[in-house]
């Protein structure tokens, strides 16, 4: 269990028997607009929701009566592993906005909120049009790869064959020094293209990415899979934002389930230092 999900589980898990006024003040405090109504051992017991505290008031239920009275007994619940692309299809299946996570004994080990999710696969999805914009076919000229760098606006192309795998990177500063060399705009891209740029791969968190990128002096960083992938497309002006923001981990393209991610290994050390030399980022 991470971390962070020991901090959620504190702060919306509530005992049965509590009084019905204590989890008010506690769903108050959480700000989840759900609480996790569990046994000593964690056991799933029902789930406690804004809805069922205005139907008991309604109803003029005591409130020093047990919440376990007014919880649901048989909410919408799932197992893990999973990943939160799959959670967020049964929250919109069912259309709710809580969803206790249990293990095979039954105990509740995370809860996930649809708002949460929603955030998730809005970036991821940003993060897939991102790729998409900055792909091109390794043939393409450097004249169709000036306009695509133009609507992208990145500063940088990633050049791949196929199946989406890395074949170089080009730059402004590659495009510049080839029109100062007098290279016809007709050549294929990939002629003017760094083939081993600084790559890393998906598990990395985005202060590690900035970390590299700060140390290599680049502001573009392709993550690749262990298959030779692209899956996504890092700028340091984001990952700069990211780390005054405090966040420490950036949604990949195909990178849901962030939470349960394991330790990052060690940095994958470039080709041959300051490898992206002959192709800074403009």
């Amino acid at each position: 269990m991470t971390s962070d999900t020991k901090t959620i589980l504190e702060q919306v898990v509530v005992s049965p028997d509590v009084p019905i006024a204590e989890a008010i003040a506690q769903l108050d405090r959480a700000g989840t607009g759900s609480l996790v109504v569990c046994s000593a051992d964690r056991k799933l017991y029902g789930l406690l929701t804004d809805g069922d505290v205005r139907r008991a008031l309604l109803k003029a239920v005591d409130m020093s009566a047990p919440c376990g009275d007014i919880a649901n007994r048989k909410p919408v619940i799932t197992f893990v592993p999973l990943l939160p692309i799959e959670a967020l299809r049964l929250m919109n299946h069912h259309d709710i906005n809580h969803l206790p996570v249990l293990d095979a004994e039954g105990r509740v080990v995370d809860f996930l909120l649809r708002r949460d999710l929603v955030a998730e696969d809005e970036l991821a999805a940003r993060a897939r049009r991102r790729l998409d914009s900055v792909v091109i076919p390794c043939s393409a000229s450097i004249a169709e790869a000036i306009a695509q760098l133009d609507r992208a606006g990145t500063g940088a192309l990633v050049l791949c064959a196929e199946e989406d795998r890395l074949h170089g990177l080009l730059t402004d500063g590659d495009i510049r020094r080839a029109v100062l060399r007098g290279i016809s705009l007709n050549t294929p891209c990939q002629d003017i293209a760094s083939r081993r740029p600084v790559t890393v791969d998906p598990s990395f968190s985005a202060a590690r990415a900035l970390q590299l990128m700060n140390q290599h002096d680049i502001n573009h960083l392709p993550v690749v899979d262990d298959t030779g992938r692209v899956v996504d497309f890092l700028l340091r002006r984001d990952l700069i934002a990211d780390d005054q923001l405090n966040l420490s981990a950036v949604v990949m393209a195909g990178g849901y389930g962030k939470r349960r991610l394991p330790p990052p290994p060690p940095v994958r050390p470039p080709p041959r230092a300051g490898s992206q030399a002959d192709a800074p980022g403009g």
